[in-house]
């Protein structure tokens, strides 16, 4: 994949381990290609190309860019975002399964910016100065959250 910057903010994922490349705009504007030059796409703020290496097929994807960029800043952003939500994007980050109680307040949102550490117990500590709640790790891939009791 070519990639043209025309004065922008941007995130490029290429490694040799992977069929796939990713380039995803942030603000700005750039051109992707592929190497063939059959392809020619100017990315909008907000968008990913992801070229398919084996097949050369190449498509756009709409993506939260902020959520693309976290390994940069290893900031984590969250906005009018459900404690569910909130799990999704933790249980990608760190490789776990977050089984949330029926219990745990699924209308109350939350904004703000959670620093990306090495272990998903400290995020989760951290987290919890914010939005009330209890968690019990119960084995290394499975994390259970319910309400915070009284």
């Amino acid at each position: 994949m070519d990639v043209r910057v025309l004065g922008t903010s941007f995130n490029i994922k290429c490694r040799p381990d992977n069929s796939f490349a990713e380039t995803t705009l942030v603000e700005g504007e750039v051109e992707v290609k592929d190497k063939s030059d059959k392809g020619r796409i100017a990315l909008l703020p907000g968008q990913k190309a992801v070229l398919n290496r084996v097949t050369g097929r190449m498509q756009v994807k709409q993506v939260d860019p902020k959520m693309e960029i976290v390994w940069h800043n290893d900031l984590i952003p969250f906005e009018k975002s459900s404690i569910f939500q909130i799990a999704a994007v933790l249980e990608r980050f760190y490789g776990v399964k977050i089984i949330l109680s029926p219990d745990v307040d699924s209308t109350s949102t939350y904004s703000g910016v959670l620093k990306k550490k090495d272990k998903i117990e400290s995020v989760l500590n951290s987290l919890r100065n914010s939005i009330p709640f209890n968690f019990k790790k119960v084995d290394d891939n499975n994390i259970f959250i319910s309400s915070e009791t009284k």
